[in-house]
């Protein structure tokens, strides 16, 4: 009868070779978050339908298992239902702060951006622009409102020959 010891290596081989079976097939890789890492989670439920699925970003404070990690906020979450995002907006300024090598405030004394800065004024001169109209077309009819049906055909026809080149 083989001992216990034997037998629990058996057991341990096997379930090692069906782990990688299956994670080879069903493609499994291990996560790609890390300790400090700003996430958002998937939550289970939401208090109303217009409710957004994904909770707050929150950082990652510490590795549980291979992929269930602590957030700053205290909740364990699986791999799965985190997602990365870049880091809020208080702590681009916050890190910014820390690394300016000027004295001033970064976040409250940002200083007028130099492209904004209006160039000096300099006096505008005239473009003379040619008339769009060449020197073939017709001189215009009279300026008087048509009196008849028949007139204003004419002046409609003469006015399409005119614009089509014609």
């Amino acid at each position: 009868m083989p001992s216990l010891a034997r037998i629990r290596e058996t057991v341990a081989a096997r379930q090692q070779k069906t782990r990688e079976r299956v994670d080879k097939k069903c493609r499994a890789r291990p996560p790609s978050l890390q300790v400090s890492d700003w996430v958002r989670a998937r939550r289970p439920q939401r208090h109303n339908k217009l409710a957004s699925f994904w909770s707050q970003p929150r950082q990652i404070s510490r590795l549980l298992g291979p992929a269930t990690f602590l957030l700053d906020d205290g909740s364990r979450w699986h791999a799965s239902r985190l997602r990365k995002v870049p880091a809020p907006l208080s702590e681009h300024l916050a890190t910014a702060r820390a690394q300016s090598p000027f004295p001033c405030n970064v976040a409250t004394d940002p200083g007028p951006p130099p492209a904004l800065v209006a160039p000096p004024a300099t006096p505008r001169q005239e473009v003379v622009v040619p008339d769009p109209r060449p020197d073939s077309l017709p001189p215009p009819l009279d300026t008087e409102p048509c009196t008849s049906a028949a007139a204003a055909a004419v002046r409609f026809i003469l006015f399409k020959r005119t614009n089509r080149g014609m």
